[in-house]
This record gives structure tokens, sequence and C-alpha cells, in this order.
């Protein structure tokens, strides 16, 4: 299964999780935040984000999951933008947002195609996304992928 939720809409994308594993369904998901883009692979036998994200109240299950997503935050992601994204919410807007490259809902979009392609055809030549808690994370200023293991 392909996680398409933007991971802001956290109860969705928690509930979703909850299915999947709940179904035994592997999922793959993406998120962006500025020069940085991660990939996780959760699996129904290991962990889902329903299981590591922990807190009922919404700012600290986004924070929860921006800290597991993003093991490495972009220089962009300031304490004065962090300020600004919570006044955002606490003034009523009701969700917080962190912005991204133009350029990184393309990238996101074919890498994560080539692994659903390469899953479905059953290649040998699969693109390594490790299994979460471990993830792989792209950095399109230094165009590198580096893995992190948990």
């Amino acid at each position: 299964m392909l996680d398409g939720i933007d991971y802001f809409n956290i109860d969705e994308t928690i509930e979703l999780h909850r299915l999947a594993k709940e179904m035994k369904i592997p999922l793959v998901t993406a998120a962006a935040c500025f020069n940085i883009i991660s990939f996780s692979y959760f699996s129904p036998e290991r962990v889902m984000l329903s299981d590591l994200i922990t807190s009922e109240d919404y700012v600290e299950k986004v924070m929860q999951a921006t800290y597991l997503f993003f093991p490495v935050f972009p220089a962009e992601l300031t304490e004065e933008v962090i300020a600004g994204m919570m006044q955002s919410y606490l003034s009523g807007k009701g969700s917080i947002e962190i912005s991204s490259y133009s350029v990184t809902p393309a990238l996101v979009g074919a890498i994560i195609t080539k692994y659903i392609v390469d899953i479905l055809v059953k290649t040998d030549n699969k693109t390594n996304i490790p299994v979460m808690p471990d993830m792989l994370y792209l950095d399109t200023n230094a165009l590198e992928f580096k893995r992190v293991n948990r």
C-alpha cells in the first residue's frame, strides 16, 4: 500500500497505518521538508506509524512524526520558522504546514513509483528502502541518499 496522505493530517495517517497493520499489508510512505525527502517501508510484522506516535495532542503527534521522518532537519527549518508554524496553528488554522522545495514532490513521486514498480514486477534490481524504524532519506542539496539505522 502507498501512503499518499500528507503526514500533517496525522490522525488520518495513523488510521491508515493501523488498518494496514490489521490487514497485514505493508505500507510505503514518503515525506518532504525543504530539501530533505524521507522514504519509509512499514511492515505489519514489525512497526507501523500507529505504534510509534503515542501522544493524543495534535501538535505533539506532528512533532513525533517530524522527528521520525526527518532524522536530519533541514537547515531552513529554523527556530523562527518553527515558531511561525506554531503561531499559525495556535491562531486557529487547525493544522501545521512545513514548506518543501517545488522540486521535491516530483522527486518523491518518481522515486516511490520506481520502488512500487520494483515490488510489483518483482525485479532483482530493487530500490533499497529499509524497513522502519530504519529509513532512507535524500538530501536534495547534496544530491545524496543516506540510510538511518535505528
